[in-house]
Order: structure tokens, then sequence, then C-alpha cells
């Protein structure tokens, strides 16, 4: 079996229940009888060797803006996504591509709520409706964008900031929450670092502060026109010293600010640290599209993919969809839906909206998965965890 394996009718309803929460008839119909590599960059939206564009953009709605009501703005907020999610149509055309922003495509959310689990934060925790949106907007515009942009951007938002209380961590008082889960959650993972390199890394962390816990007045940002807190770098709360870092003494930044640092970001994912965190993130990547137990060959398959594409999510998940494994039998019906994708799979096949079927956050979490309020910083469960 091949990429340019002809694809059949149940095949391209495989591919549609994983990319695009189910297909109808007619897009089912027309994606039969393409190969693979067509079909995928179809639902991909570009081929193999193209520049991949940022993903879409939706804008900030006013009523994400309001001043007055939180939790119901909040409940927009997550029921507004599960009708995007549940309306956006199945692609069955050759991509048209679009050098600076891709269209919207079922695959830009599936993968938006991928690193929304992955780099969990709280809506309650957080505090900050806007903040929230505005991450999002983030993880649906890199969602196949190199790692290390990512995981940048990711790390220095207010969001995250708020979330690991890293707007605290400062050379006189250095905290850890973040440095730890950078490496035990987002990239390398367990076994991969010391509790020395927690200390070296919350150290390199120091400094990469919010505008509000440097001092500034809280007050000027508590209006939710705008986000409550935004990123600054404190040159004067960073520890500057020397720092040994998965075994390399050096001067150490989280995000190196001049040519005399290393960057820690960096080294997690393109240095040292590479190879691990590629098969961590290559293992949940398969576990999320393909199967709760891939096989180690399929595993270390993707990572290689991943690995050699200088850490590209779009080869990441190029390799996960073209790969035999994926399309196998034992593959097609080994995933167990979660609650969010359960619900968009009805609402996209009966047509209804969320306020049709009285959707709302208590619903959502007597079910257990309420988008914007993970249950903690892992995120959610996988597979017979919702069994």
């Amino acid at each position: 079996m091949s990429s340019d394996t002809e694809v059949t009718a149940p095949d391209a309803a495989h591919l549609l229940r994983r990319v695009g929460y189910g297909g109808s008839a007619q897009e089912i119909r027309g994606l039969a009888g393409k190969t693979r590599r067509e079909c995928v960059d179809i639902v991909l939206g570009f081929s193999e060797g193209d520049v991949v564009p940022e993903g879409p953009d939706v804008g900030q709605p006013e009523w994400v803006l309001n001043t007055d009501e939180f939790t119901n703005v909040a409940d927009e907020m997550i029921l507004w996504w599960i009708d995007r999610m549940s309306t956006l149509p199945n692609p069955v055309k050759a991509p048209r591509i679009c050098p600076t922003r891709a269209d919207h495509l079922p695959i830009y959310e599936r993968l938006a709520f991928f690193w929304h689990g992955h780099f969990a934060c709280d809506i309650v925790e957080v505090g900050d409706k806007v903040a929230m949106w505005d991450q999002i907007r983030m993880f649906r515009r890199l969602a196949m964008a190199n790692f290390d942009s990512l995981t940048r951007e990711t790390a220095v938002h207010p969001a995250m900031l708020v979330m690991l209380d890293n707007r605290s961590n400062k050379v006189e008082t250095p905290q850890e929450n973040f440095s730890r889960e950078l490496m035990e959650l987002y990239t390398c993972g367990i076994g991969h670092f010391s509790e020395s390199d927690v200390v070296a890394m919350t150290r390199a962390w120091t400094g990469h502060l919010t505008n509000v816990t440097n001092g500034d007045d809280p007050k000027k940002y508590s209006d939710f026109a705008q986000m409550k807190e935004t990123y600054i770098y404190e040159p004067e709360a960073h520890d500057h010293g020397r720092k040994n870092l998965f075994g390399i003494n050096a001067n150490w930044n989280g995000i190196a600010q001049n040519p005399s640092e290393r960057d820690a970001i960096e080294e997690l994912i393109l240095g040292a640290k590479r190879n691990a965190t590629s098969l961590r993130l290559a293992e949940l990547i398969c576990k999320y599209f393909c199967n709760p137990e891939p096989s180690s060959g399929f595993v270390e398959d993707v990572s290689s993919a991943f690995s050699d594409s200088g850490m590209e999510i779009s080869a990441l998940v190029r390799s996960v969809l073209l790969h035999d494994e994926f399309w196998s039998l034992e593959s097609r019906w080994a995933l167990v839906k979660d609650p969010i994708d359960y619900v968009v799979s009805i609402l996209k096949h009966t047509g209804l909206s969320s306020h049709e079927i009285s959707l709302d956050w208590t619903r959502l979490e007597s079910m257990g998965m309420v988008p914007f309020h993970p249950p903690s910083v892992a995120g959610w469960g996988s597979g017979t965890d919702w069994l």
C-alpha cells in the first residue's frame, strides 16, 4: 500500500471523520476514487512542497469584548466554536494555495483544539476571556507552523503567563511551574530532564513577565475590551548568571535576547532534546488522529518525518495521514470519540446548531469536556478515558 492507493468511499468517510468530524455523502463521493495523497492534499489545503500558509483568522467578534458578562460570554465563545466545527464544509477539490492565509478548513479547528488541550489554559484560572479567545486564534493561525514557533508564541502569551504563573518568575522570587510543564507536558516529556534541569530552566525563564506583575497599574487593564495583561521581558528581573541545563553550561534564557545567550526553547525543540520532543509529539498526534495504541514503528516513522522537516507541524500531520497504519482496518474504528467530537458530529449530520439542542456549559461539564475549561494543565483524557 502507498500514497498512490485509490481511496474507496469507506476510506474517504474514515478520513473525513478524523479531520472533519465526518463527511456528507456528497463529500465522501467527492474524495472517493482519488489517491490517498490527493485526498490528504485536499483536506490539508496544500500539497507537499508548498509553502504552508498561516491558518485562518476569525477575528474578534464584538460580543467577546462585552465588559459586563463573563459567564455568558464564555458560554457564547464555547458554543460559537462548536458551531464553527460543525458547519465548516469539507473540501473535495484540489487545494487553492494562498501564500498568506489558509482557507477555513475543518483540519484547522481539529488542530486548534488539539493545541488547546496540549498547552491547556483554563478561562476560569486565567480570568480573561479576551486573552483566551486570542490564544485560540493563535493556535488556529499556527496550527501547522513550525513547532518551535508555536511553542515560543504560546510560552509568552498572556494566558499562559497567567495560567502557570511565570509572570511572577523573577530572579529574587523564582517560580518553577511553567518551566517544569514546558519540559514535562509540552516538549520532551518525563524521563528526559532532571530536577536540576527544572531549576536551571526556571532561572532561564526569569524576567518573562506581564505588564501588571512588573508593577504597572492593573486597573488600567481591567476593561475586557483588551487583554488584562500583556507580555514584557524585564532584564532586571532575569537571572543573568550561567546555568547548567541538559549538561550544557551557558548563559541560558527562555527566549534568547541577544547573541551571547543560549535559547532554551530552541534547545528543547531543535537541539539536545529534539529526538525526545519529536517522538513525544508524534505519539500524541498518532493517538489523536489514528489509534489510542499506535505501533512503535508508526510513531517512529512519523517522528522521523517530523524531525527531518525541522519540526514542521504540517509534516507531522501529513505523515500521520499518509501512513498505512492510519488507513488500516484496525485503526478505522479504534478511536473513542471525546464529548466534543461526539457533539460536533451529531450537529454536523443533523444540521442543528448548539442553541437548538440547548447546549451550554453545564451540559458540557456533565459530559466532562468544556472548551476553554480543561480539568488540569495536562488537558483532557483520551481514548477509553471517555468510556
